[in-house]
Formats: structure tokens, C-alpha cells, sequence
């Protein structure tokens, strides 16, 4: 029975689905740099600066994003993403975020932890627009974790912020690349 595998980098944008040998061309590891830019062909029309995708569709798009294989060593915490919300203080206003990051180690010449690449995908609110404080948490998920992504996504949009903010108009959803 043939494995079909579907191309994240044109996943919203037309896609196609390969396999054989061809499949290995379509799945081979994307450098760590390309991480946003692939970011942003998996969500497709929901990166344009000023589209606000409803949760299901950042939802599927994250899931998506997070079937692409990125070059990484092969080290505990290599590969991984971060749930958090609450207040902001680094913006030129006060900002409640609701955000999923990825974050990929990035190694120098010679395979060493040089630094990390994060890639956020960001829901930003008014405060007064949320009522009462929300408060705040966060919960990181790697690759070699004893639960699998989809356990850990599932657990995560479990959190009574999600069900909270359903209803509240997001002011503004980014997708950035940072390096720290």
C-alpha cells in the first residue's frame, strides 16, 4: 500500500500529493532559516497582514506547520513548540496575546547550539475588549516528548482561553521569525 505524503510548502496553495521516490524529494528537511517563510506558504492566505484567521483555521494551518521536518540536530529540545498567553507590556500599547511558537535550534559549522529561531504565530487583544484578567500560562511541547503533537495541540486548545476569546475580535494576528 503506497504512502501518500502531502507538501506542506504548497499545502493552501494548490498542493499535491506524491509518493514513491518522489516523495522523498517533497519531504526532505527544510533549512531552520526558511522556517518563517515556510510558515507563511503553509498558512497561505491567512499570513497576509491584516487577515485574522478564525481558530479553526489556525488550527489546521499549525497542524500543518507542524508536519514539516526542519534540519536539526538530533538533541532533546531541538525542536519544539511554546503555548502562551496573557498581558504585554512591549508594545507601544497594553496587549492581551494568545500565541503558539515554534522554536528550532540552530548549530554552527562544527554541529554546536549556536542559537534558536522561533517562528510565533500571534493573536493580539484589547484588554478592555477580554473583561476580566484572563491571567496567564504557557506550555512547551519537543519532538522527543512522550506524547505526540497532535496529544499535546489537543490538550492545549482544551484551555478555557481558547473557548474565551472565541468571541472577542482579535485586533491583530502575526507570524514573525525571531532569532534569541
Amino acid at each position: 500500500m503506497p504512502v501518500w505524503v502531502i507538501d506542506a510548502d504548497h499545502l493552501l496553495g494548490g498542493g499535491w500529493l506524491v509518493r514513491g521516490k518522489e516523495a522523498d524529494e517533497v519531504t526532505r528537511a527544510k533549512p531552520v532559516e526558511a522556517a518563517g517563510e515556510v510558515a507563511k506558504a503553509v498558512f497561505g492566505p491567512l499570513a497576509v497582514g491584516g487577515v485574522i484567521p478564525s481558530f479553526a483555521d489556525f488550527d489546521s494551518a499549525i497542524k500543518s506547520f507542524a508536519a514539516v521536518t526542519f534540519e536539526v540536530p538530533s538533541i532533546a529540545d531541538a525542536d519544539g513548540f511554546l503555548f502562551q498567553y496573557g498581558m504585554v507590556n512591549w508594545l507601544p500599547a497594553p496587549k492581551f496575546v494568545l500565541d503558539v511558537t515554534r522554536q528550532l535550534v540552530m548549530v554552527d559549522g562544527q554541529g554546536e547550539h549556536e542559537s534558536y529561531l522561533q517562528v510565533n504565530f500571534e493573536y493580539r487583544y484589547e484588554p478592555g475588549d477580554i473583561g476580566s484578567s484572563p491571567g496567564s500560562g504557557e506550555e512547551w511541547w519537543f519532538a522527543d516528548d512522550s506524547r505526540s503533537f497532535a496529544e499535546w495541540f489537543a490538550a492545549v486548545r482544551e484551555n478555557p482561553i481558547w473557548r474565551r476569546l472565541e468571541t472577542v475580535q482579535s485586533v491583530e494576528f502575526l507570524i514573525a521569525q525571531d532569532f534569541v
